[in-house]
């Protein structure tokens, strides 16, 4: 009897995200180009998205997902940059250590219009109490 062997090449890279988007898709576009796979180099590009759909001009449609803090004693503080057209609610907000919240965007348009790779920014920052942890409270709620 005859067996092969045969060897594959794995790539990958462990990460652990302070905070994280869930609820949302997750699309994966892989580009390859011969040069870079003659390198044994892939390039993939990870962004979450939400998917709208087909949407009535002039009414809201909703999407809700949850933005979470995975750190044990750092709280963040989060501000959607979104047009007029993309409503995020709450637009700011604060998240404690081990904390999440969920998060509900509405698109609107008044006049027809297509959204492909509409990027919307979520500007993070780490925030710093003078007061123990336990006498924090969670000022969005």
């Amino acid at each position: 009897m005859y067996f092969h062997n045969t060897l594959i090449e794995l790539v990958g890279e462990g990460h652990k995200d302070e905070f994280t988007l869930d609820g949302v898709e997750e699309n994966t576009e892989e580009w390859y180009s011969d040069r870079s796979l003659k390198k044994d180099i892939i390039d993939a590009v990870r962004v979450n998205h939400i998917q709208f759909g087909e949407c009535p001009v002039g009414e809201p449609c909703h999407r809700t997902f949850t933005i979470t803090n995975h750190t044990q004693r750092q709280a963040l503080r989060f501000e959607w940059e979104a047009d007029a057209t993309f409503h995020f609610s709450p637009k700011m907000g604060h998240l404690l250590p081990r904390c999440a919240k969920d998060i509900t965007v509405t698109l609107k348009s008044d006049v027809p219009a297509v959204f492909r790779k509409h990027l919307v920014k979520c500007k993070v920052t780490k925030i710093n109490f003078e007061l123990p942890r336990r006498k924090v409270q969670d000022w969005n709620e």
